[in-house]
């Protein structure tokens, strides 16, 4: 990967040399795959349906969602990227693992069957449960917990466990900006490969939090997502193939309660995503309210009729942000950010999902990330 552009206005970024990894991540692995969605207790998703993605957009959502918001620098969600670019099966159809990793070390197949599967949650999310942006909990829970004379002063470190165990993955934001908890889990193998004491412990974790300053979605604002992966030579029945088990838990104590704001989350969101293209110091600019951090472009680049700022390039892909989310994000005030992100992104039809057959278009998110061939 190779930023290929320098917008950032703080003078010693300039001084950072870029991380340039050339890496392809088309060709064999933008083919479409499916996998199955069964969905339990969640109202506006009564059915179970085939999604349809293909391995590179689900080891780069897999990357974002496990790139970190808070440590600058921290590039390891591309080496796993790397590690794992062939650990799915080229084969067309359903969407399988090599047979390999049925007997990868019990650690090794744990990491890999987790990561993805947050990618799987991530896709989930953006495209069926109408989020925009997602970021961790963890730095929210770590600082509500370190307050004084919380509800949970004395006893967090026991409920919680040493390092939060009973704490969800994510806090989402819809455009509505209500906020959605989500956990993930993953295994390799049918359903049943991710226990029901994790189903059950994953549950617990969205049912232990509720955000303070941002309501909750009142319907699906606490999902859990449980993904298997089947190995290439498997046969098996469509209901134990690929697939992840969504479940809208029943609402629970709410005993740890996280004061995030909208704002928040957006910035958050957004530091993952310039962590994950080795820009992490400029996101932490972002989240300390350091502004302006994005110069105007001296020759605007265009993708599909839309005014875009160029992050990265990873091999023959290039990664944009539309420009007006850009410079809602890094030149305006903190506060309001998430309105200003969001009147962008309704302006978007890339970010609306509204462009079909675009040349060289190989993902568009909702919260304003293009990832485009350089050559369609």
């Amino acid at each position: 990967m190779h930023v290929v552009v320098d917008p950032w206005m703080v003078p010693h970024i300039t001084l950072l040399p870029p991380f340039t990894f050339d890496w392809t991540l088309d060709g064999s692995v933008g083919a479409v795959r499916a996998f199955h969605v069964r969905p339990t207790g969640c109202p506006n998703h009564t059915s179970p349906w085939c999604e349809a993605t293909s391995p590179r957009d689900l080891l780069f959502a897999a990357g974002l969602m496990t790139s970190s918001a808070t440590n600058p620098n921290e590039l390891s969600a591309w080496g796993f990227l790397v590690e794992h670019a062939t650990s799915i099966a080229p084969n067309r159809g359903m969407l399988r693992v090599v047979d390999a990793a049925r007997t990868w070390e019990s650690r090794t197949k744990g990491l890999f069957s987790e990561r993805l599967a947050m990618g799987v949650a991530a896709l989930l999310l953006w495209r069926s449960f109408n989020v925009v942006h997602i970021a961790d909990l963890a730095p929210f829970l770590g600082v509500a917990i370190q307050q004084r004379g919380s509800a949970f002063d004395r006893v967090s470190a026991q409920f919680l466990g040493l390092h939060g165990e009973l704490r969800p993955d994510f806090i989402c934001l819809t455009p509505q900006l209500e906020a959605v908890l989500a956990e993930s889990k993953g295994a390799i193998g049918p359903p049943a490969a991710v226990k029901k004491v994790a189903r059950d412990r994953a549950k617990r974790q969205l049912q232990n939090v509720a955000p303070r300053g941002v309501p909750l979605r009142q319907t699906e604002g606490r999902l859990t997502f449980a993904s298997t992966f089947r190995a290439e030579s498997e046969t098996c029945r469509p209901a134990q193939d690929t697939g992840a088990a969504v479940v809208d838990p029943p609402d629970g104590d709410d005993v740890l309660s996280v004061p995030v704001t909208a704002d928040d989350i957006t910035i958050h969101a957004y530091s993952k995503v310039l962590n994950f293209v080795g820009l992490g110091r400029a996101g932490m600019f972002l989240r300390r309210g350091w502004r302006p951090l994005l110069r105007e472009p001296s020759v605007p680049f265009e993708f599909a009729g839309e005014r875009m700022v160029l992050l990265a390039q990873i091999g023959d892909l290039q990664l944009g942000m539309i420009q007006g989310v850009a410079t809602g994000l890094l030149n305006g005030a903190y506060e309001g950010v998430a309105m200003r992100v969001q009147e962008e992104l309704k302006q978007s039809p890339l970010a609306r999902g509204e462009v079909d057959d675009v040349p060289g278009l190989r993902l568009a998110l909702p919260n304003g990330l293009v990832l485009f061939s350089a050559n369609p």
